[in-house]
């Protein structure tokens, strides 16, 4: 299996027959040629390879060093990698003749530039290509701790399933998401440790690209309106029951497009979901729920002057007997050391 990392957005793409596939800056993209086995490729990345054979082997067979050995770019005298200049595409035209049972003749009919990283003519207008899908890449040494990482995530039975939610995939949910919130003012995001939980073996059973969607257009159509009434920090839960998806978040002011951030946190499938935040119910089924932010406690206490305050722990802040805030410089010789104390402690 070949897969391209784009060295500008480092999105990770999975290379099929069908379509001209492209990363999520779109300034690469590649296709399996019609042989099958090797591939055009275009824009700056570097190619993953992938035994084939570690996807139809049992969990036992995976485990084999050999077997489920990484493999990242390309080597001197690797013909199955055919490089165009731009990351559009199309994948290049050829024709393809089988001279044997393992060996494929590929002519180049494009007129656009291509190299192939083989010894003397980097451009031969004929080559011959392997025809079996032995593996055919050679092993090179990942340096980069994040690539290897990012690689061996890759190597999860869910990179195989079409269930699997890439990077591209969840960036365009965004963007419909975004032009269906915006008529109440509401950008969605999704973070990076969203992406990261929404693929993991935790959820047992696969969290899909579409069940996403129809959750996030109900929670359009039931709180679009109370979304915007929300404080700025105010955090939740969204919980779907048939599904028995969870989707804490937080809302945020963004000072600089005058407009709420709905900012998903993360995800995660379980039945009995526990949160000391409200929980937001999808189906509008469930009873409601006081989603309301509590109002926060206080303790009053006497200055050395004799003037009474109120002090709020969680948010460290003072108010006078009528609500009306007071800043702390304008108190802080007033107060009793331990409070002075308390007080810091809390900058901190």
């Amino acid at each position: 299996m070949k897969l391209i990392r784009c060295k500008k957005c480092e999105d990770v793409v999975r290379l099929v027959h069908t379509e001209w596939r492209q990363c999520d800056c779109k300034k690469s993209g590649g296709q399996y040629n019609d042989d099958m086995i090797s591939a055009t490729i275009g824009g700056e990345c570097e190619v993953i390879g992938i035994r084939n054979d570690w996807f139809n082997g049992t969990k036992k067979d995976r485990g084999d060093k050999k077997l489920n050995l990484i493999i990242q770019g390309e080597y001197d005298g690797d013909v199955q990698i055919h490089r165009i200049e731009s990351g559009n595409g199309p994948k290049l035209k050829m024709d393809i003749v089988k001279l044997d049972s393992e060996t494929n003749e590929i002519t180049f009919t494009d007129d656009r530039k291509y190299i192939i990283n083989v010894k003397g003519n980097k451009s031969p207008k004929t080559i011959e290509v392997p025809s079996n899908k032995k593996p055919s890449f050679k092993e090179k040494k990942v340096r980069n701790e994040n690539t290897r990482g990012l690689i061996k995530t890759l190597l999860r039975e869910g990179l195989i399933k079409e269930d699997y939610v890439t990077p591209s995939e969840l960036k365009r949910l965004e963007g419909e998401l975004d032009n269906l919130f915006q008529s109440v003012g509401v950008d969605v995001e999704f973070t990076k440790h969203f992406l990261d939980r929404v693929n993991d073996e935790r959820n047992e059973k696969d969290i899909t690209i579409e069940e996403l969607r129809n959750i996030f257009k109900k929670i359009y159509a039931q709180y679009k309106d109370r979304l915007v009434k929300y404080k700025d920090g105010f955090e939740a839960v969204f919980r779907n029951n048939p599904t028995d998806i969870n989707i804490p978040f937080v809302i945020g002011w963004d000072n600089e497009n005058n407009e709420l951030d709905l900012i998903n946190k993360t995800v995660m499938r379980k039945k009995n979901f526990q949160t000391s935040n409200p929980m937001l119910y999808v189906t509008g089924k469930e009873p409601k729920v006081d989603d309301t932010p509590k109002q926060e406690r206080f303790k009053k206490y006497k200055l050395t002057s004799g003037v009474v305050v109120r002090y709020y722990a969680d948010s460290n802040r003072f108010e006078d007997l009528g609500g009306k805030p007071i800043e702390i410089d304008d108190i802080f010789d007033s107060l009793p050391e331990e409070m002075q104390n308390m007080v810091l402690a809390k900058m901190d």
